[in-house]
């Protein structure tokens, strides 16, 4: 190590949070290529990066699981109904 580096004038303190709370997961996930390739040749279509798609198409999968299925079933058969009816 060059002299010219005084290693002592260094600020010491506490170093703040590597990430954000809200920061990004990074996780190993396995795909079957024709999924992979399916999404990469979506996010060029759209003009956007692929694992940007995936987590859209995920988050609205799991929104879309919190829905009462069978309540929006029987409104719809209600408004098919009532459609007939006049």
């Amino acid at each position: 190590m060059k002299k010219e580096y005084d290693l002592k004038k260094l600020k010491k303190g506490r170093r703040g949070p590597l990430a954000s709370p809200d920061a990004k997961v990074l996780k190993t996930l396995r795909l079957d290529p024709e999924v992979l390739g399916w999404f990469r040749e979506q996010g060029d279509k759209q003009g956007i990066p692929y694992q940007t798609l995936m987590n859209a198409t995920l988050r609205q999968a799991m929104q879309s699981s919190n829905r009462n299925l069978p309540e929006e079933i029987r409104q719809i058969i209600r408004e098919e109904l009532a459609r007939k009816a006049s």
